[in-house]
């Protein structure tokens, strides 16, 4: 599936092209359904390249606003939300948990 498509990385696929599909079959269903007849003709299945082609746009748009407004979230947050969580200050965790993550990471780190 890789060397059909170069540009995209398994990735790229898998979370963002595949999750959009899902989240738009049940329109092209009904779509398929309405329109289609025994045979799929080339009008149809231009439509439907012209359908792939337009999530895979759908994709790369949602995923270049995410990353353009990532910035400003990590910002907002104190960092990213893996690191502040490990932070003394940072009540998400009991400390002993906390302690017992940071002796792990310690462990891994050294």
């Amino acid at each position: 599936m890789i060397k059909v498509l170069p540009k995209f990385d398994k990735y790229t696929l898998y979370a963002r092209l595949f999750p959009a599909v899902i989240a738009a079959a049940p329109a092209i269903a009904l779509a398929w359904a309405v329109i289609a007849s025994k045979e799929v003709r080339l009008v149809q299945a231009i439509a439907g390249t012209a359908l792939a082609v337009l999530l895979m746009v759908f994709a790369d748009v949602a995923r270049r606003r995410g990353k353009a407004i990532e910035p400003r979230l990590i910002e907002q947050m104190g960092g990213l939300p893996s690191v502040t969580m490990l932070r003394h200050r940072d009540t998400t965790f009991d400390a002993a948990t906390k302690a017992r993550m940071h002796a792990f990471l310690s462990e891994k780190l050294a």
